[in-house]
């Protein structure tokens, strides 16, 4: 029987990162506008259409350029010369949850993206109130699953996530409420830094 459910889970995994795949290169396809700026847990690619968010994700390993970039934002107070309305409402709301006066992102983003089951859990992870935490098996107790399918929880949470901060994983721990490596990205420790800073934030400005 465990490794029936093991199986199942092994296929939710294969169908998010096929989902995955997909989205990046239709993001590759499609005219989108792209904002690098820098933040308390690392600089940050934000990538939106007119209409919405495409996705936030951690910068892994910036380039020399992309460096470059994260200065030049810095210098234009955060504008960039950027004339995509959404990547700047987005930026100033960036800058207002680090300075811990904003609790809930209001720019746009595609909720369509991703399988049903990514859609399923982000939406769960987005429903921990602000300031708090959950763990992979409450969620999973809500979702209505075992405690086997956390595996496949901490694959939407870590790997195959692309909106950083909206969807709140940093607020995702391990049962023993300390902070989840399939929460951070690339599974490092510096991850779990970078969860801590987001979680103290929200505790401090409650």
């Amino acid at each position: 029987m465990y490794k029936d459910k093991n199986s199942k889970t092994r296929k939710i995994i294969n169908q998010d990162e096929k989902e995955n795949k997909r989205i990046k290169k239709e993001n590759d396809e499609i005219n989108i506008d792209s904002l690098i700026i820098d933040s308390p847990v690392g600089p940050l690619i934000i990538k939106a259409d007119d209409k919405s968010l495409c996705s936030v994700l951690p910068l892994v390993n910036p380039t020399k350029e992309q460096k470059e970039l994260i200065i030049k934002n810095e210098k234009n107070n955060g504008s960039n010369n950027i004339n995509n309305e959404i990547l700047k409402q987005f930026n100033t709301e960036v800058e207002q949850y680090f300075k811990g006066s904003l609790k809930e992102f209001k720019t746009p983003y595609k909720k369509d993206l991703g399988t049903e089951f990514q859609k399923k859990v982000w939406n769960e992870i987005k429903s921990i109130p602000y300031g708090t935490t959950s763990s992979y098996s409450d969620i999973a107790a809500k979702l209505g699953l075992s405690k086997l399918h956390s595996r496949a929880i901490g694959s939407c949470c870590r790997k195959h996530l692309l909106f950083y901060l909206i969807i709140p994983v940093h607020r995702v721990v391990s049962k023993s409420g300390k902070p989840s490596l399939s929460c951070t990205i690339n599974n490092s420790i510096s991850g779990c830094n970078k969860q801590l800073i987001l979680q103290n934030i929200e505790k401090n400005n409650i």
